[in-house]
């Protein structure tokens, strides 16, 4: 017995698993054994091809989105980011108490500094999430299973 691509000649599913050489012998000459209903796909078939682009492509663009958001949460982990939008938010809350007491509000060199920061994660992970769309477009597009099968979703060259 061997492991290889199959397809169940009853439900016409593609799937992993073993095909025992005899029934397939059996399947092929018209006599689908209901236990066994399995025959190899061959990797030149037009069937063998689709189904390896389709898992091809689910699985790089799974792996694109974790990616993303692996660099994302290694720059910037989601307590930086809340401690950001807490921090900004409660600024602006100052600027907008005195504005309505008619007074101006002068910021500290620390709030600027968080601000400052705070636009940085928002701009990286702004410049993330577009390489990541870019990427799964090339994905998307593509047609040819070995040359998606080639594409190393962790290099640098796709996310700088």
């Amino acid at each position: 017995m061997k492991f290889t691509l199959r397809k169940n000649l009853l439900t016409n599913e593609i799937d992993y698993g073993s095909v025992d050489p005899i029934f397939e012998a059996e399947n092929l000459a018209g006599n689908i054994i209901q236990q066994h209903p399995y025959v190899e796909i061959k990797e030149c078939s037009e069937e063998y091809i689709n189904f390896y682009l389709h898992e091809i492509k689910k699985t790089k663009l799974s792996a694109i989105k974790n990616e993303a958001k692996q660099r994302i949460l290694t720059k910037y982990p989601e307590s930086k980011q809340i401690n950001y939008l807490a921090d900004t938010s409660y600024i602006q809350y100052k600027e907008a108490e005195a504005l309505a007491q008619g007074k101006i509000y002068t910021k500290t060199d620390a709030e600027i500094k968080c601000q400052k920061e705070a636009y940085e994660c928002k701009i990286y992970i702004t410049k993330i999430r577009s390489k990541s769309n870019e990427l799964e477009e090339i994905v998307k597009v593509e047609n040819d299973y070995k040359i998606l099968d080639a594409i190393d979703i962790s290099e640098d060259k796709y996310w700088l």
